[in-house]
């Protein structure tokens, strides 16, 4: 298990990729704001998935499956299986703009308050107001597809990235639990640790940035790191 744990992926975080909680003592959560862990995951689910479906546009990671950070230097498959331990597998699900615009608001509902369902995205990039009521809190969704940004629009169908857990609609998520009953899911039955070791090794070297894939407009602090 040592040997296991101690193993490098190929990939190395050129800084500390943190996990920041509430009780660390400052306003920012992994379960409240994008994060650059949170990204990173969510950008290797969006790469792993594409390989199977062309047509998938965007990748949700619940930010409760995001247990820790990362060090600095090599990422060894112990951290990978710390950050990830639950074993969750990759799924695709086809949803229209206005599911996905519901499931942004669950996401979003609850902050500045922490709640696990919040998710970190990947090809997709929105607006928020956490001073209005939840349900009422998304402005502009925006989707990269083929390179570029455009509006979601309500009526158009979506092809989108998660995993296994959140595409049957656990964390409170019921658009998704009915895209999973109407046999809009397809498991492809890759473990998410693996998936993200693959990314990383790919990538080599990762350095922790935002990219303000999510911006509260009730926050003054709105810039990336």
């Amino acid at each position: 298990m040592e040997d296991l744990e101690n193993e490098e992926s190929g990939g190395v975080a050129a800084d500390e990729f943190p996990n920041p909680r509430l009780g660390d003592g400052g306003t920012v959560s992994v379960r409240n704001s994008e994060t650059a862990l949170g990204d990173l995951i969510a950008d290797g689910m969006l790469d792993k998935a594409k390989e199977y479906n062309e047509d998938v546009v965007a990748a949700f990671q619940n930010s409760g499956g995001i247990r820790t950070s990362i060090d600095e230097g090599p990422i060894t498959l112990g951290e990978i299986l710390t950050v990830m331990p639950f074993g969750n597998t990759l799924a695709t699900m086809e949803l229209t703009g206005a599911e996905i615009k519901t499931a942004l608001e669950r996401s979003v509902g609850q902050v500045p308050e922490e709640n696990g369902g919040f998710l970190q995205v990947s090809g997709l990039n929105f607006t928020f107001d956490s001073s209005k009521d939840a349900g009422n809190r998304v402005q502009e969704v925006k989707v990269n597809q083929d390179g570029s940004w455009e509006t979601l629009n309500d009526g158009d169908t979506y092809t989108i990235a998660t995993n296994a857990f959140t595409a049957k609609g656990g964390d409170g998520y019921d658009v998704f639990a009915q895209a999973y009953d109407d046999g809009d899911v397809t498991d492809l039955g890759l473990s998410d640790w693996e998936v993200f070791r693959d990314y990383v090794a790919e990538q080599g070297t990762v350095t922790p940035t935002t990219e303000n894939r999510i911006v509260d407009e009730n926050n003054d602090d709105n810039d990336s790191d």
